[in-house]
């Protein structure tokens, strides 16, 4: 005799940040504040994140030497399609990240796991300040080129 028909249903979360776009404003959202997770990090008796400001600073300096050494072209709708290839696999592994620090069981390690991710992320956000600054004033880009606004 068959077994009776039974269906388990599993649901499967995709968090939002492995669906979002690679962009800036992705980034931006996906991101908890730094406040939050230095309560999360005090709870669980982890190691706080070093100021944003600070992980931006860094950020915005190693792109600056990176982007000095590419040959970057005159034309501007040339030039951000280089920057947005520079930059995107970038953004894309920090939302990675922090999806993978959120899919952890909630603890410790959960705890270090977003901060890394959060400071991973505070560094993207310093390297687009410095291909902001790469667009020299000549226009602002819109929210496909990974413009943050605000």
């Amino acid at each position: 005799m068959p077994a009776p028909d039974t269906f388990e249903k599993t649901v499967i979360r995709f968090p939002s940040e492995r669906r979002l776009a690679p962009t800036i404003a992705s980034l931006e959202k996906a991101l908890p504040s730094e406040g939050l997770l230095r309560v999360k990090a005090e709870r669980r008796g982890c190691r706080k994140p070093h100021a944003g400001s600070d992980l931006r600073a860094f950020g915005r300096e190693r792109a600056g030497f990176y982007l000095a050494k590419l040959a970057l072209p005159s034309d501007l709708g040339e030039r951000r399609q280089v920057l947005r290839e520079w930059l995107a696999p970038n953004i894309g592994r920090a939302l990675a990240r922090i999806a993978e620090a959120r899919a952890l069981p909630p603890g410790p390690e959960s705890v270090d796991a977003e901060t890394l991710a959060w400071e991973t992320a505070q560094n993207i956000l310093g390297a687009y300040e410095a291909v902001e600054h790469l667009m020299d004033g000549a226009g602002a880009l819109s929210d496909g080129d990974m413009v943050r606004r605000g």
